[in-house]
Formats: structure tokens, sequence, C-alpha cells
């Protein structure tokens, strides 16, 4: 099933909203391709998200979030961090949130008026991301450059936010523009797309390998970006993120995007059938370094 714009309100049944566990709670799953995500955060906003999906990343080894609040999911990075050694650290967050029209990052459950919602500007994250141990962090928003742009970097123009922030607005500290965080983003800032799969589209040795017992099925959202860097498409240009001003509403993805979602499917049959899959680092943060 495709969801066509990360803008769009994801109206299916499976969409929930659930506060990532903290840090101390979680015990990691210790499946056969858990070295996929290690060192590696993906935060969703929670209509962006299904049911199953945090359960379904962390067997990949990623360090999963479906929250509506960006304190709760910065403050865990920062106490996972604090307690983790260097080899566990996060050090990528990978963000698949609303851009709002490239006018401040959003994190909601629904477009409901009253749903819990929080907003954040880009300076304020790479605040908080810096001063955790984060040493990237991938701009999967809608329009995401345009969330770079001089006047609302460090403060966002609430006016232009469409919706209530119930859980609030993050904004920067300091204006430090220094953070130790790279920022990366398409080097084509426009509007970013999702597909929703099920792990019944995958191979049994991948069951296997993801420790799950037949007939037990997990639901997933990927992007099309998560896609690309995990597989290394060589269409995708990740760069450095600089500011644009051009509001773009294509999304270039649709054209391919079951080819896209097979491919991600394939990947994840291939490295569970692999004798050479293992590596110790993780498959995201060799891209992107």
């Amino acid at each position: 099933m495709r969801v066509l714009r990360l803008a769009v309100v994801c109206l299916l049944s499976g969409f929930v909203f659930a506060e990532s566990r903290p840090a101390q709670e979680r015990s990691p799953l210790g499946s056969p391709l858990s070295f996929i995500g290690q060192g590696v955060a993906l935060v969703f906003s929670p209509d962006l998200s299904v049911g199953n999906n945090c359960a379904f990343y962390e067997r990949l080894g990623f360090t999963c979030y479906q929250s509506a609040s960006w304190e709760t999911v910065l403050e865990d990075i920062r106490c996972r961090n604090a307690a983790a050694t260097p080899d566990r650290a996060i050090s990528v967050v990978i963000l698949e949130a609303h851009g709002t029209n490239g006018n401040g990052l959003k994190l909601q459950v629904s477009t409901a008026k009253k749903a819990w919602r929080s907003y954040a500007a880009i300076g304020a994250l790479t605040e908080r991301l810096g001063t955790a141990g984060v040493r990237y962090c991938v701009l999967a928003a809608c329009n995401s450059r345009r969330l770079l742009r001089s006047e609302i970097y460090h403060k966002l123009d609430p006016t232009r936010l469409f919706l209530p922030a119930t859980l609030g607005i993050m904004n920067s500290q300091d204006d430090a523009d220094d953070t130790g965080v790279r920022l990366l983003a398409r080097a084509d800032s426009h509007i970013e797309s999702l597909s929703v799969g099920s792990t019944r589209q995958l191979s049994a040795a991948t069951l296997r390998a993801l420790d799950l017992q037949e007939g037990e099925a997990l639901s997933f959202a990927v992007s099309d970006m998560l896609v690309q860097l995990m597989t290394r498409d060589p269409s995708l240009d990740l760069r450095p993120a600089t500011p644009v001003e051009t509001l773009k509403r294509i999304t270039p993805e649709d054209a391919y995007a079951k080819e896209l979602f097979a491919r991600f499917v394939e990947h994840l049959d291939r490295l569970a059938t692999s004798n050479t899959c293992r590596t110790s680092d993780a498959e995201v943060r060799l891209i992107v370094r």
C-alpha cells in the first residue's frame, strides 16, 4: 500500500500513537539482522507509522521512535547515549517527520486540532542532538531544505504552523550554528513519500532472521529515502543540507514506488541468506560518513 504524501493524513486503522519506552526500560532484540541499524535512530511522526512499525525496525537493530513529542525523543536519545559504550551510541538520526511546507519539523498523532503535536526548529534539534553526541541528522521530511532558512532556523514562526502546538514548540536556546551535527538532505528538496508493507512479503529465511514465528506478522512503514539509503541507490543525491526558498509539491519517486519497495524486500532477503552480510558498522551509517 502506498502513502502518496507525507503531508497527507494517513487514515489507516493500524496507525497509532505510541511513546517510545525510555532507554533504561528497553531491551534490544538480537536478531541476526540487527547489525543493519546499529547506531541509527529512526524518528517517525505517529501518523506516518503503523502498529508494529518500531517492533519491526528494532529487529533490524534501529532505535525507533513514534512519538508526538520532540522533547521525549531527544531526551531519550540523550539518555541512551549517556549510558552507551561508543560502539553502541546513536550517531545517526533519520527524521521521518512532517516538514509543514518547510516551516517547521512536526510530529503529531493526527490532524485533529487538539491532537498531540509538537514542532521543532532545525537549530534546536541540532543543538540537542549535538549535546547528545549525534554526528549526522538525515532530513526525510517534505521540503526539508526550506527548514534551514535563516528566519526560522533557530526560532519558528508560529503563524506558519497551521495546527496548534499542543505539546509545544522547540526553539534554540543560544542560536549556536556549530553544534557538531552534520545535516544531510536531498539535493532536490521536495515532497517525501513512504510505503506500508508487512513481513508477510518477506522470505521464510528473512522471517527466521528476524526471529519471527510462523504466522507472526509485523506491519511497517518505509520511506523512499530509507530504502535508497539502505540499498545504496545511486540516484539518491544526499548532501550537506543548505537552505532553499522554493516550495515544491512534486514527488519524483512516485514514478517507481513499487520498484523501490520491491528493492527493500529483496535487500532484506539477500542479507538474510548472505554469509558475508555481517559488519561491525551500521549500513546506514556507512552511507552517510
